[in-house]
């Protein structure tokens, strides 16, 4: 599974219908697990992409003020977080399923 983003709103999950292996998956469970990996995906950047135009803003004298900055780099902040804490599960779900004796 490959996750390649294309630009700063575009995100794109590829290899996931191709599944191979002993369990066959359905076509349409693929299609919705890519379709929420990419929306989980695009709801990563849109922060990061947020907190970078407050900071370039904030740091070349523009509109935006500290206050908005920090709020925007927090979100940034926490959306990193809980993608981790998603990542992490994930992991920990894929160890223990080949933990497992068929």
């Amino acid at each position: 599974m490959a996750i390649t983003i294309n630009s700063p709103v575009e995100t794109k999950v590829h290899g996931l219908g191709n599944a191979t292996g002993p369990v066959k998956s359905n076509e349409a469970s693929d299609r919705a697990f890519e379709e929420a990996l990419n929306k989980a995906g695009s709801m990563l950047v849109e922060p990061h992409a947020e907190a970078t135009r407050a900071v370039e803003n904030f740091t070349k004298g523009g509109t935006g003020n500290l206050h908005e900055t920090m709020l925007a780099v927090e979100k940034e902040v926490i959306s990193f977080k809980y993608m981790m804490t998603m990542r992490n599960k994930l992991l920990q779900a894929y160890q223990e399923i080949m933990r497992m004796g068929m």
